[in-house]
């Protein structure tokens, strides 16, 4: 009896845990694929120097907001959409200025 019971907690506590980490998924690879967008673009020369320093100070305010909503062990889905709401602001961002016709020096 007590053998299926911990079976069932464990079951229960392993898809508590999978669901963070499946809520972490999407917001961690748009990270990273911003990320290359903003190596590429810095390679290929299609960035000034205001402007790469512009795209990584953004960077690092999405990583600030994602850590601090994270902070209490909870990640609402209010938090969430923020994070996501940064991220496709810095998603424009990054276009707008890799292609805007100005190039490092």
């Amino acid at each position: 009896m007590k053998r299926p019971l911990v079976i069932l907690a464990t079951l229960a506590l392993s898809a508590f845990a999978l669901a963070g980490s499946v809520s972490a998924a999407p917001i961690d690879q748009r990270q990273d694929r911003q990320h290359m967008r903003i190596h590429r673009a810095e390679r290929h020369g299609q960035l000034t120097r205001g402007e790469l320093r512009r795209l990584r100070a953004g960077q690092m305010h999405v990583r600030g907001l994602e850590r601090r909503g994270r902070r209490d062990g909870h990640f609402s889905a209010r938090e969430r959409w923020h994070v996501q709401r940064s991220l496709d602001r810095q998603s424009r961002r990054i276009g707008r200025m890799s292609h805007n016709r100005r190039s490092a020096l």
